[in-house]
């Protein structure tokens, strides 16, 4: 016969139920607990995380425009579960980076590192997302590969002796072609030539000016740019110009009809000349019978400046 096992009085009478504080500790914990589950099971986005990185496969014979990185940052999505345990692990995984399967843009051997790029076992077995990557773009540069047109400058300091000055400036070619890797090229904007330097000019000159090359690795199709530099004489000429009456009412006449203008031209040294295609207008409305109007240059040849007109005004009179 079994005998029927029972709890001892003595152990009921020390089980007593929990007071007012215990039970809101309990409470407060379990609310703690459940608070904690339903943190690491939402998704988080963790920004600019460091990983040390490999590149393999990179262009042959090309260097890249910047130094390539020894990390990677990396944007990463996933539950706060799979992000804690990321950060807590103590070696972090290092990506492997294969130039052969990024996305490659000939025209200017730029690679594309794209998020779906990134294989890490890691981040698979926790569910991680790769977002974004920093940087995500690398640029080679290929010797003697491209070519590019750019402009030619000349450094300039012209001294003009008095009354004359500059009329053009004419150099050519203004543009030169420059063959090099493209690392050089893309820094390469202005092609400069030596500086051409006269003081107390009065006649035209001509030069031929070296080019400098702007690095020892760029080959340019010319050598030198020619330049023509044509200096003019300032000529003061005194002329009397006929003036013209415009507007609404022409049913006047001028008075007088001509004027004198004083002004200075500046001239080739080697063809001065005062006849110029200089011309006076007088502006009229159907009010201003009887009285006087201005006289105004309508045209004013180039290098030119008018220094008075006498009178300044003329008489308007009915016909």
């Amino acid at each position: 016969m079994i005998a029927k096992h029972s709890i001892p009085k003595r152990f009921l009478k020390d089980l007593k139920t929990p007071g007012p504080a215990q039970a809101f500790f309990i409470c407060l914990m379990l609310s703690a607990m459940f608070w904690l589950v339903h943190r690491l099971n939402t998704v988080y986005t963790l920004t600019k995380v460091r990983f040390a990185v490999n590149f393999k496969n990179t262009p042959y014979r090309k260097r890249p425009l910047k130094q390539l990185p020894e990390q990677l940052e990396l944007d990463l999505k996933g539950t706060g579960l799979s992000l804690l345990w990321l950060t807590l692990k103590s070696e972090q995984p290092i990506l492997q980076i294969d130039f052969n399967s990024l996305l490659h843009d000939d025209a200017y051997e730029k690679f594309t590192l794209k998020p779906e790029a990134i294989k890490v076992d890691y981040f698979e077995r926790l569910n991680i997302i790769v977002k974004q990557i920093y940087p995500n773009q690398f640029i080679f540069s290929a010797p003697g590969k491209y070519s590019k047109i750019i402009p030619v400058k000349i450094p300039l300091d012209l001294q003009f002796k008095p009354e004359h000055d500059l009329i053009t400036i004419q150099y050519a070619p203004e543009y030169v072609r420059v063959w090099g890797d493209s690392l050089t090229l893309l820094a390469c904007d202005t092609l400069f030539t030596n500086g051409l330097t006269h003081h107390q000019l009065e006649h035209d000159i001509h030069a031929s000016l070296a080019v400098i090359p702007p690095d020892t690795t760029l080959k340019i199709d010319v050598q030198f740019i020619e330049v023509d530099v044509k200096i003019g004489h300032w000529t003061t000429i005194k002329q009397h110009q006929d003036v013209e009456l415009i507007g609404a009412c022409t049913d006047f006449e001028i008075h007088p009809k001509t004027v004198q203008v004083l002004y200075k031209k500046l001239e080739a040294t080697h063809r001065l000349t005062s006849k110029h295609d200089l011309k006076l207008k007088v502006l009229s409305n159907c009010q201003n019978a009887g009285h006087k109007a201005d006289v105004f240059t309508a045209t004013v040849p180039e290098n030119c400046k008018v220094i008075s007109i006498l009178p300044s005004q003329v008489a308007l009179i009915p016909k």
